[in-house]
């Protein structure tokens, strides 16, 4: 054997450990910032492998288009930014979810792989829900129903502690997986993963209510209404009743009471703040909509040229709009190119769950619509916040999500996309 088969049969097989590898840079990096460019530097390196081992640099998916436009805006965020030493960890930070979907995406050629995937971002859930208690900065001021004893027994062991919004809305999207399954397909799973995904249910639903974060309340409801339509046949009767005492509720509290009740937090000031918030960042996307201002510029410029009427300068960090962040740090054809990515992936899902309920897989289905469900989530969250975003160091685990949309698709309805030269291991 030559020295270049040597290699080759060597690079061969540490194409096997590409998921691994990637997905503990990426983890790495979430705790350490400063390890970005080196996670970059290691799932690069994998495209580079298969390139020349196997012909080509990566599986293609029905998003590469958007995802590469996409990436281009990221790109040219860097041009438009002030503060470059700002912009480049968040534009790495892009970068490493992206290359992590792809990476889920080339690894997971198996059903085998899929499910351990799939394991693992439940398993993600669980570790978030126990390590909460000692990372997040709670609030005891508002929604007073829940008793302040409660978080009295909680200490922060950690000096970079996690706001409320931002750890209900990272479990919100992965509460539907082990939700939807166990609705779906309690009979088709083993024991175990019944007591996972049901200690997975359990630990997020508590720390999603300890969090008081309206935001995610919302999007945990539009979660169980969307269940509940696709799993019973009269689900959508039990949505109507619920609609109307919902609207008889709304109609003896005020709407104007209503809408204070769902956007008011500690900082923000109720709707006035937020309408305060979203204005800058329109200004913003009016003065800059084809670069955007940059990644992790919106407080620098907002407080630079569009001073705010009921906030200090320096307090405000981010747009609370998931839509008008992303316009706002990569311009209107960034948002364009990420709408048109998360849409393509609900249009997956949803092909998903229709081919799997044709099939008679009750489990297939509940994964689609888990997955269906993590992208509504995202949406809706998405209103009011805009904490699973370039700034917030979970936001590849969005990516991690639409990757295994990707590959549950592909081996669904397309394993021949997998006939490639790879281990079925």
């Amino acid at each position: 054997m030559t020295l270049v088969e040597r290699g080759r049969l060597f690079t061969n097989r540490l194409l096997e450990y590409e998921f691994w590898l990637v997905g503990f840079a990426v983890l790495i990096s979430i705790i350490w910032t400063s390890f970005l460019p080196f996670t970059l530097v290691i799932s690069f390196s994998f495209w580079i492998m298969r390139g020349l081992n196997r012909g080509y640099l990566t599986i293609h998916t029905p998003s590469d288009l958007s995802i590469g436009l996409f990436c281009l805006m990221v790109f040219v965020s860097l041009i438009a930014t002030t503060f470059p030493e700002k912009t480049i960890p968040q534009i790495f930070r892009a970068l490493s979810g992206v290359l992590l979907f792809y990476a889920i995406v080339n690894w997971t050629n198996s059903k085998p792989r899929i499910r351990l995937v799939f394991l693992i971002l439940i398993l993600a859930g669980i570790i978030l829900s126990l390590f909460a208690p000692f990372s997040v900065s709670w609030s005891t001021s508002k929604l007073l129903f829940i008793p302040g004893s409660i978080y009295e027994r909680f200490a922060a062991i950690v000096s970079d502690t996690v706001h409320p919004n931002v750890m209900g809305g990272n479990l919100v999207l992965l509460l539907p997986l082990p939700l939807s399954i166990l609705i779906f397909g309690w009979k088709d799973i083993r024991r175990g993963e019944r007591i996972i995904s049901g200690l997975a249910v359990v630990l997020m639903t508590i720390v999603i209510i300890l969090t008081k974060s309206r935001g995610t309340w919302v999007a945990l409801i539009a979660v169980l209404m969307l269940i509940t339509v696709l799993r019973w046949r009269f689900g959508w009767i039990f949505i109507i009743f619920a609609a109307f005492f919902l609207i008889i509720a709304i109609s003896f509290m005020g709407w104007p009471d209503f809408i204070e009740a769902i956007t008011a937090n500690d900082a923000l000031i109720g709707i006035e703040g937020r309408i305060d918030i979203w204005s800058r960042a329109v200004f913003m996307i009016q003065d800059f909509p084809l670069t955007g201002t940059g990644f992790g510029m919106f407080m620098d410029v907002a407080d630079k040229l569009y001073k705010f009427f009921l906030f200090s300068p320096g307090k405000i960090i981010h747009a609370h709009n998931l839509f008008l962040q992303i316009a706002v740090d990569v311009g209107l054809p960034g948002l364009i190119t990420w709408i048109a990515i998360f849409l393509s992936f609900c249009l997956i899902n949803w092909r998903i769950f229709r081919y799997a309920v044709n099939e008679g897989n009750t489990l297939q289905a509940g994964i689609g619509v888990g997955l269906l469900c993590s992208s509504v989530a995202l949406a809706v969250h998405g209103i009011t916040d805009a904490v699973t975003w370039g700034f917030i160091r979970t936001a590849p685990m969005v990516w991690a999500i639409w990757g295994v949309s990707v590959t549950i698709f592909y081996l669904q309805q397309y394993p021949a996309v997998y006939k490639k030269p790879i281990s079925e291991g």
